[in-house]
């Protein structure tokens, strides 16, 4: 029997070929979602895909573009996959090529197993709590390591959004930061293989958006936590939207103190 890492691996490739099928082709159907945000054919079509392919386990499957069960159903699974089949969507209709399959298994509330698929690039992230993170680039695959803190300053990782007043408030606390820009959950693969220390998110985000690239950035040294310093959950309350969140690329960078200073600096600007 193949093994969850694998079938998790063959599925993102597999919804890779088919989103790509899409991407090249075109001709493509877009309508819009309850909240404004854009869905294709390329998504449900990545969605069936994962649904056949993971099928096998005989696990819950919750994927941004399945069926939502309600809470009641929800909290009695203590072993699950979530999936985003296209994270990214703008990205792909756009056609930036900054687009990735998310196909994380929950176990307790955590992320113990995590595949990011960058089909443009055929990067395929992955990493299993306890067993290290790597990257494979067809049939090479290489252990991945996120970046130590340097005293040369901190190189930042942010969506290709419009600054925020707190990004820009963040920027100016962090210590001689360089910026870098990319969208979907291949920021989590950059900053896991070492290309950038921390990445902050104040705008909106899902639990299917996070979860791969959470275990993914765990096992290279690095950790995913709200601005209380408390790590993200899974499944551990009724509606499956994230906090504001920092991404960091180790944990022994001094991030309370950042934090510290930030929310103080943050508070005045809002009159509290």
């Amino acid at each position: 029997m193949v093994n969850n890492l694998e079938l998790a691996k063959q599925a993102a490739l597999a919804a890779g070929m088919e989103i790509l099928k899409h991407y090249n082709n075109g001709g493509y159907a877009i309508n819009t979602k309850h909240d404004d945000s854009p869905v294709t054919d390329a998504d449900y079509a990545a969605h069936r895909v994962i649904e056949h392919q993971l099928k096998e386990t005989g696990l819950p499957l919750l994927s941004e573009e399945g069926e939502i069960p309600g809470y009641d159903i929800r909290q009695q699974w203590s072993r699950y996959w979530l999936v985003d089949p296209l994270d990214g969507t703008k990205g792909f209709i756009n056609k930036t090529g900054e687009f990735a399959v998310n196909i994380a298994l929950i176990e307790n509330q955590r992320a113990v197993l995590g595949v990011v698929y960058v089909p443009i690039r055929d990067d395929l992230y992955f990493a299993t709590e306890g067993q290290g993170a790597f990257l494979q680039k067809g049939n090479d695959i290489q252990a991945i390591h996120g970046k130590e803190p340097s005293a040369d300053g901190l190189a930042l990782l942010s969506s290709r959004v419009k600054n925020s007043r707190r990004m820009t408030l963040l920027r100016d606390i962090l210590p001689g930061e360089t910026w870098l820009k990319a969208n979907s959950a291949m920021k989590f693969g950059m900053l896991a293989a070492g290309m950038a220390d921390i990445y902050p998110r104040f705008g909106p985000t899902s639990e299917w958006d996070t979860a791969a690239g959470h275990c993914i950035v765990n096992e290279t040294g690095g950790a995913i936590f709200d601005f209380n310093l408390k790590e993200l959950r899974y499944n551990a309350k009724p509606d499956l939207e994230n906090p504001p969140f920092l991404v960091v690329a180790h944990h022994k960078a001094p991030w309370k103190d950042y934090l510290a200073e930030f929310q103080a600096a943050w508070n005045v600007q809002r009159g509290k």
